[in-house]
């Protein structure tokens, strides 16, 4: 499951839409990216991986996310960033691993690198048959579509407080992944939150890939 959060977090022989961005659509997704870094907050999350059988793989975690900061904790591993190294721990092992992801690998990481530069990368639409609800159900499609592994995202926005509710990225092979997020609690982040403190994880072996 780390593996397909890593191409996520985000975190299809492409259909790509004609129509150009449609301006009320980038508002509101704009407006989603603002309130991702507009303070610091925590939320529950599902991960569900849909493979090309249609079977089902899902597990649980708690984000907690800090302007370009973020901190993960699943089942099977934690992941810290503080804005230039990511730690990668894993229990199973008591091993953590250490980088520093580029710019394109960010945004396989963290909702908020997702969706910060969006419009330089999709053309934007709402979802023509989305369910009449009380929340904006957005299509982004990549505009160099042969370079991308997937053909389209979809951004579930509350109308109201502007949080995203859910990112689901569908893959060129069949494959969907998906993030759904619970309430924003805000929260007030010490130096430690998205940082991995070695004396906290006694024994544990260090793959420093930097």
């Amino acid at each position: 499951m780390k593996k397909y959060f890593a191409i996520l977090l985000l975190m299809c022989t492409v259909v790509v839409s004609a129509q150009p961005s449609d301006p009320k659509a980038k508002t509101a997704v704009d407006k989603a990216a603002a309130k991702l870094q507009s303070g610091a907050f925590q939320t529950e999350i599902k991960i569900v991986f849909t493979a090309q059988t249609g079977e089902k793989e899902s597990q649980s975690g708690t984000l907690k996310l800090s302007g370009n900061k973020f901190y993960l904790k699943t089942d099977e591993f934690e992941s810290f960033f503080d804005g230039k190294t990511q730690w990668v721990y894993m229990e199973s092992i008591s091993e953590v691993t250490i980088s520093e992801p580029t710019k394109e690998e960010l945004q396989a990481i963290s909702p908020v690198f997702i969706i910060k530069n969006f419009d330089k990368k999709h053309r934007v639409n709402f979802e023509l048959n989305a369910p009449k609800d009380n929340f904006w159900h957005i299509n982004l499609f990549p505009i160099d579509a042969k370079s991308a592994d997937y053909f389209k995202i979809i951004l579930v926005i509350n109308q109201t407080t502007n949080e995203v509710k859910k990112i689901e990225i569908m893959q060129k092979n069949g494959e969907k992944f998906a993030v759904t997020f619970g309430n924003y609690i805000s929260i007030k982040p010490d130096n430690q939150t998205f940082t991995f403190v070695q004396k906290n994880y006694p024994n544990v072996m260090i793959n420093d890939m930097r």
